[in-house]
């Protein structure tokens, strides 16, 4: 009798032994396969993310150039109105210009730059020397 249990034992040690291997295995693969989608979707939502925040960016820095540019417009008609520029007009003009090149804006923010650089920094007052 002894030795038909030890058989018994045996038999269940190779068979029964790899099956329960097997099947703890198994239940191991879907719990890494669900981490490995989790993971994924994890990703998918960052790379989601970085793309709305690269569009919020670029509708922000578009906007921001077109209200520079308007308020460079808006100086240029001034000083070409008035035939002269303040100091402290060039000065804004300076900062507006500045910050509209580095938003990516074009000649056209340089160009009214300097005209108005270039326009004097008081009114010519004409004298009659009569």
């Amino acid at each position: 009798m002894d030795s038909t249990v030890t058989a018994v034992l045996n038999l269940l040690e190779i068979f029964l032994v790899p099956l329960i291997i097997f099947l703890m295995q198994r239940g191991m693969g879907r719990k890494l396969d669900d981490f490995d989608n989790k993971r994924e979707q994890a990703r998918e939502e960052q790379k989601k993310n970085r793309e709305l925040d690269t569009e919020w960016h670029d509708s922000m820095t578009a906007g921001m150039r077109a209200m520079l540019r308007a308020e460079l417009i808006s100086e240029y008609r001034k000083a070409k109105q008035n035939k002269y520029a303040s100091t402290t007009t060039k000065e804004y003009v300076e900062k507006i210009e500045t910050a509209y090149a580095k938003l990516g804006g074009n000649g056209l923010g340089k160009a009214m730059y300097e005209e108005i650089m270039s326009l004097p920094s008081e009114p010519l007052t004409i004298t009659n020397d009569n």
